[in-house]
């Protein structure tokens, strides 16, 4: 596994709601409203990531005379295809085992790239003044908020069965969590 991403862009950010007593609407002062509606802070961190290198491999090089596994293909044609989905993100038929005796193939090491990431994990926070030193925080986190489809790398191994097919993701779908954090 690679970690290397040409691009990644990660935005954290932290906003106190405008909602409540000393803000900037203050609810009319309505004690009630200002207990369930103010006090809220909203954070979080999104990330965008550009695809995840990865290599062609075979797991059958009769030539090389050895035990090895994830040795690289020799490429014989163009492993690109005009839509890539999860069905075929790439051409497995563009890739041989090594033609040459006791040699790695011809393809380069993560010359191709998986896709895209997007998450983004959310919070949602308010505390509770129990004293004047003991409070009591109450959070609603959710993980993939958006609930986007982030698929994995495809199976890489091109003399098996699936190569080419993406059959796994690699960000869970979206995640809940209720927490109650008291400090004293």
């Amino acid at each position: 596994m690679s970690w290397d991403h040409t691009q990644a862009v990660t935005l954290t950010h932290t906003w106190d709601l405008p909602f409540g007593k000393n803000q900037r609407w203050n609810l009319g002062g309505n004690r009630a409203l200002d207990l369930i509606a103010g006090g809220w802070r909203f954070s979080g961190v999104t990330t965008i990531l550009s695809g995840s290198p990865f290599s062609a491999t075979v797991s059958n090089a009769p030539l090389l005379n050895a035990d090895f596994n994830g040795v690289r293909a020799d490429i014989i044609g163009d492993p690109n295809v005009s839509n890539p989905s999860s069905n075929l993100w790439f051409n497995p038929a563009a890739y041989t085992a090594p033609q040459q005796p006791y040699r790695d193939g011809t393809s380069s090491r993560n010359s191709l790239r998986g896709p895209s990431e997007f998450v983004a994990n959310w919070s949602l926070a308010k505390s509770f003044a129990i004293t004047e030193k003991k409070q009591l925080e109450f959070r609603w986190e959710t993980f993939n908020t958006f609930n986007h489809p982030n698929l994995a790398n495809p199976a890489s191994t091109i003399d098996e069965s699936g190569a080419g097919q993406i059959t796994a993701t690699a960000v869970q779908m979206r995640q809940m969590q209720l927490g109650l954090h008291f400090s004293f």
